[in-house]
């Protein structure tokens, strides 16, 4: 699987391209792993849905579910609440880091159950290190993105992150789970980053994120 480039930070246009694309129109929206930075109010203002515009935050934390609640949130525990209905929308923004890798096709195939048309993803780019140490072409690069501070992988806590994901890993979860069949899956770098070292003049180009969007075919 060819892995494209993205110039942007937020998925959002990656969303709107491929709506145009597909002359798609969305009427529902799963939020999965939401957090408390939901995206209800995104996908209102959002120009390619259409009535109802249902929005519905997916999680498991006992306390953040009942925060969104409060706010008057529709919510799903996929651990208590069995459901076989399917969105036109769903996305996990920032969630599959914090998984296991034995959990990690499970959850895919949940995503890919839940979605009627598209299914998009975003989670950190650790390609230029491994066991938090850079790789050959970037051991003198000086510098360690923020969210090395959280990769524990052998956390019990569910917001630490359990895994390094790369370009690589991430095509190998999607040929395991059931993306892998009916579905046009595309991966892309985002978020570009160009680091200067000006003592030395010496330039580093990186990827921050990852995307991953997969349409229903």
């Amino acid at each position: 699987m060819d892995v494209g480039e993205l110039p942007y930070a937020k998925i959002h246009p990656l969303i709107k391209a491929l709506a145009e694309e597909k002359r798609a129109k969305f009427r529902s929206c799963l939020d999965i792993g939401s957090g408390l930075r939901i995206q209800d109010s995104w996908f209102q203002r959002f120009a390619y849905t259409s009535e109802p515009r249902r929005f519905v935050a997916a999680e498991v934390d006992p306390e953040i579910l009942a925060q969104l609640r409060e706010r008057g949130v529709e919510t799903l525990n996929p651990l208590e609440q069995d459901t076989r209905e399917m969105f036109d929308l769903s996305m996990a923004l920032e969630t599959i880091e914090h998984l296991r890798p034995e959990e990690t096709v499970g959850f895919l195939n949940f995503c890919a159950r839940m979605t009627e048309k598209l299914f998009v993803l975003t989670t950190p780019n650790f390609e230029y290190w491994r066991n938090m140490k850079a790789t050959e072409d970037y051991k003198e690069c000086r510098w360690h993105p923020d969210h090395f501070r959280y990769f524990k992988p052998n956390s019990d806590d569910p917001h630490d992150h359990k895994q390094e994901m790369t370009p690589r890993i991430l095509e190998s979860y999607i040929r395991q789970s059931e993306f892998s069949s009916g579905w046009d899956v595309r991966i892309f770098r985002a978020w570009p980053w160009r680091l200067v070292d000006e003592a030395r003049e010496v330039n580093f180009r990186m990827h921050f994120k990852l995307f991953l969007s997969a349409y229903r075919t």
